[in-house]
Protein backbone atom coordinates (compact mmCIF):
# COMPACT_ATOMS: atom_id res chain seq x y z
CA UNK A 1 0.00 0.00 0.00
CA UNK A 2 1.21 3.49 -0.76
CA UNK A 3 0.10 7.10 -0.56
CA UNK A 4 0.78 7.57 -4.29
CA UNK A 5 -1.39 4.55 -5.16
CA UNK A 6 -4.23 5.88 -2.99
CA UNK A 7 -3.98 9.29 -4.65
CA UNK A 8 -4.01 7.77 -8.13
CA UNK A 9 -7.00 5.54 -7.36
CA UNK A 10 -8.96 8.55 -6.14
CA UNK A 11 -7.93 10.57 -9.22
CA UNK A 12 -9.19 7.77 -11.48
CA UNK A 13 -12.33 7.46 -9.33
CA UNK A 14 -13.02 11.18 -9.63
CA UNK A 15 -12.58 11.13 -13.41
CA UNK A 16 -14.94 8.16 -13.65
CA UNK A 17 -17.45 9.77 -11.28
CA UNK A 18 -17.46 12.99 -13.27
CA UNK A 19 -18.05 11.05 -16.49
CA UNK A 20 -20.98 9.22 -14.87
CA UNK A 21 -22.38 12.57 -13.69
CA UNK A 22 -21.89 14.28 -17.07
CA UNK A 23 -25.32 13.45 -18.62
CA UNK A 24 -27.11 14.34 -15.39
CA UNK A 25 -25.25 17.64 -15.05
CA UNK A 26 -26.01 18.48 -18.70
CA UNK A 27 -29.71 17.69 -18.18
CA UNK A 28 -29.81 19.71 -14.95
CA UNK A 29 -28.16 22.64 -16.73
CA UNK A 30 -30.75 22.48 -19.52
CA UNK A 31 -33.55 22.43 -16.92
CA UNK A 32 -32.03 25.28 -14.88
CA UNK A 33 -31.25 23.20 -11.77
CA UNK A 34 -27.55 23.85 -12.36
CA UNK A 35 -25.91 26.75 -14.17
CA UNK A 36 -22.54 27.87 -15.48
CA UNK A 37 -23.56 31.54 -15.14
CA UNK A 38 -21.50 32.82 -12.18
CA UNK A 39 -24.28 35.15 -10.99
CA UNK A 40 -27.05 32.51 -11.09
CA UNK A 41 -28.15 31.03 -7.75
CA UNK A 42 -27.70 27.51 -9.16
CA UNK A 43 -24.18 28.13 -10.48
CA UNK A 44 -21.90 25.26 -9.52
CA UNK A 45 -19.43 26.73 -7.04
CA UNK A 46 -17.80 23.66 -5.57
CA UNK A 47 -17.10 19.98 -5.70
CA UNK A 48 -16.42 17.72 -2.75
CA UNK A 49 -14.93 14.30 -2.43
CA UNK A 50 -16.62 12.47 0.43
CA UNK A 51 -14.63 9.51 1.81
CA UNK A 52 -15.83 7.10 4.49
CA UNK A 53 -13.05 4.50 4.86
CA UNK A 54 -14.89 2.74 7.74
CA UNK A 55 -17.91 2.18 5.44
CA UNK A 56 -15.87 1.49 2.27
CA UNK A 57 -17.60 4.40 0.53
CA UNK A 58 -16.52 7.41 -1.47
CA UNK A 59 -18.58 9.79 -3.58
CA UNK A 60 -18.70 13.32 -4.94
CA UNK A 61 -21.05 16.20 -4.29
CA UNK A 62 -21.62 19.46 -6.16
CA UNK A 63 -22.28 22.72 -4.31
CA UNK A 64 -24.32 25.44 -5.98
CA UNK A 65 -24.18 29.14 -5.13
CA UNK A 66 -27.34 28.96 -2.99
CA UNK A 67 -25.98 26.07 -0.87
CA UNK A 68 -24.40 26.88 2.47
CA UNK A 69 -20.61 26.71 2.49
CA UNK A 70 -20.51 24.04 5.17
CA UNK A 71 -18.55 20.87 5.86
CA UNK A 72 -21.90 19.13 6.30
CA UNK A 73 -22.24 18.12 2.66
CA UNK A 74 -25.65 16.53 3.17
CA UNK A 75 -27.03 20.09 3.47
CA UNK A 76 -26.09 20.72 -0.16
CA UNK A 77 -29.08 20.66 -2.49
CA UNK A 78 -27.82 17.89 -4.82
CA UNK A 79 -25.75 15.89 -2.32
CA UNK A 80 -27.98 12.81 -2.14
CA UNK A 81 -28.45 12.54 -5.89
CA UNK A 82 -24.77 12.70 -6.86
CA UNK A 83 -23.38 10.75 -3.90
CA UNK A 84 -25.91 7.92 -4.33
CA UNK A 85 -25.26 7.83 -8.08
CA UNK A 86 -21.49 7.46 -7.63
CA UNK A 87 -21.68 4.91 -4.81
CA UNK A 88 -23.87 2.72 -7.01
CA UNK A 89 -22.35 3.25 -10.46
CA UNK A 90 -18.62 4.08 -10.23
CA UNK A 91 -16.43 0.99 -10.11
CA UNK A 92 -13.30 3.14 -10.10
CA UNK A 93 -14.51 5.14 -7.09
CA UNK A 94 -15.48 1.85 -5.45
CA UNK A 95 -11.92 0.60 -5.95
CA UNK A 96 -10.54 3.79 -4.38
CA UNK A 97 -12.97 3.42 -1.45
CA UNK A 98 -11.88 -0.19 -0.96
CA UNK A 99 -8.23 0.85 -0.94
CA UNK A 100 -8.98 3.55 1.65
CA UNK A 101 -10.85 1.02 3.78
CA UNK A 102 -7.96 -1.44 3.56
CA UNK A 103 -5.47 1.25 4.63
CA UNK A 104 -7.72 2.28 7.51
CA UNK A 105 -8.34 -1.31 8.72
CA UNK A 106 -4.71 -2.39 8.35
CA UNK A 107 -2.50 0.73 8.39
CA UNK A 108 1.16 0.57 7.33
CA UNK A 109 3.58 -0.39 10.11
CA UNK A 110 3.99 2.44 12.60
CA UNK A 111 0.94 4.39 11.38
CA UNK A 112 -2.04 4.63 13.73
CA UNK A 113 -5.55 4.02 12.38
CA UNK A 114 -6.63 7.65 12.79
CA UNK A 115 -3.48 8.89 11.07
CA UNK A 116 -4.11 6.42 8.23
CA UNK A 117 -7.51 8.04 7.74
CA UNK A 118 -5.93 11.52 7.65
CA UNK A 119 -3.37 10.33 5.07
CA UNK A 120 -6.19 8.86 2.98
CA UNK A 121 -8.05 12.18 3.09
CA UNK A 122 -4.90 14.07 2.09
CA UNK A 123 -4.36 11.69 -0.84
CA UNK A 124 -7.99 12.22 -1.87
CA UNK A 125 -7.58 16.00 -1.63
CA UNK A 126 -4.50 15.87 -3.84
CA UNK A 127 -6.47 13.83 -6.36
CA UNK A 128 -9.34 16.33 -6.28
CA UNK A 129 -6.90 19.19 -6.92
CA UNK A 130 -5.25 17.36 -9.83
CA UNK A 131 -5.29 19.30 -13.11
CA UNK A 132 -6.99 16.43 -14.97
CA UNK A 133 -9.92 16.46 -12.53
CA UNK A 134 -10.27 20.25 -12.62
CA UNK A 135 -10.12 20.26 -16.44
CA UNK A 136 -12.79 17.55 -16.69
CA UNK A 137 -15.10 19.42 -14.31
CA UNK A 138 -14.71 22.62 -16.35
CA UNK A 139 -15.45 20.73 -19.60
CA UNK A 140 -18.61 19.21 -18.11
CA UNK A 141 -19.78 22.60 -16.86
CA UNK A 142 -18.83 24.13 -20.24
CA UNK A 143 -16.64 26.80 -18.67
CA UNK A 144 -13.21 27.97 -19.68
CA UNK A 145 -10.57 26.91 -17.17
CA UNK A 146 -9.54 30.57 -16.89
CA UNK A 147 -13.09 31.90 -16.46
CA UNK A 148 -14.52 33.68 -13.44
CA UNK A 149 -16.65 30.64 -12.57
CA UNK A 150 -13.62 28.32 -12.70
CA UNK A 151 -11.74 30.76 -10.46
CA UNK A 152 -14.66 30.79 -8.00
CA UNK A 153 -14.83 26.99 -7.90
CA UNK A 154 -13.91 25.54 -4.53
CA UNK A 155 -12.68 22.05 -3.82
CA UNK A 156 -13.59 20.31 -0.58
CA UNK A 157 -12.68 17.23 1.37
CA UNK A 158 -13.70 17.15 5.01
CA UNK A 159 -13.23 14.50 7.69
CA UNK A 160 -16.71 12.93 7.84
CA UNK A 161 -16.62 12.80 11.65
CA UNK A 162 -15.12 16.32 11.82
CA UNK A 163 -12.16 15.02 13.85
CA UNK A 164 -10.25 17.58 11.78
CA UNK A 165 -12.38 20.62 11.05
CA UNK A 166 -10.21 21.86 8.19
CA UNK A 167 -10.75 21.36 4.49
CA UNK A 168 -8.04 18.89 3.45
CA UNK A 169 -7.84 20.63 0.04
CA UNK A 170 -6.80 23.83 1.84
CA UNK A 171 -4.19 21.89 3.79
CA UNK A 172 -2.76 20.49 0.55
CA UNK A 173 -2.71 23.96 -1.04
CA UNK A 174 -0.88 25.44 1.96
CA UNK A 175 1.63 22.58 1.96
CA UNK A 176 2.29 23.17 -1.76
CA UNK A 177 2.90 26.87 -1.08
CA UNK A 178 5.34 25.94 1.68
CA UNK A 179 7.16 23.47 -0.57
CA UNK A 180 7.41 25.96 -3.44
CA UNK A 181 8.52 28.93 -1.36
CA UNK A 182 10.35 27.72 1.72
CA UNK A 183 13.75 27.68 -0.01
CA UNK A 184 13.20 31.31 -1.07
CA UNK A 185 12.66 32.33 2.54
CA UNK A 186 15.67 30.74 4.18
Amino acid sequence: MSYARCQELFRLGLLDALEICRPHVERMMEEGELSNDASHEHAVRGIALDIFPWFTQAAIALRVRSDPETPHLAKWRHYDFFSDLIIVESEAMGEAAQYAADVWKDPPAGVEMGDAAHLTFLAGAEALLDDSVQEKLCRILRVDRDSVLAEMMKYYLFHPDMTCESNYCDIVRMWRIKEQNQKLWS
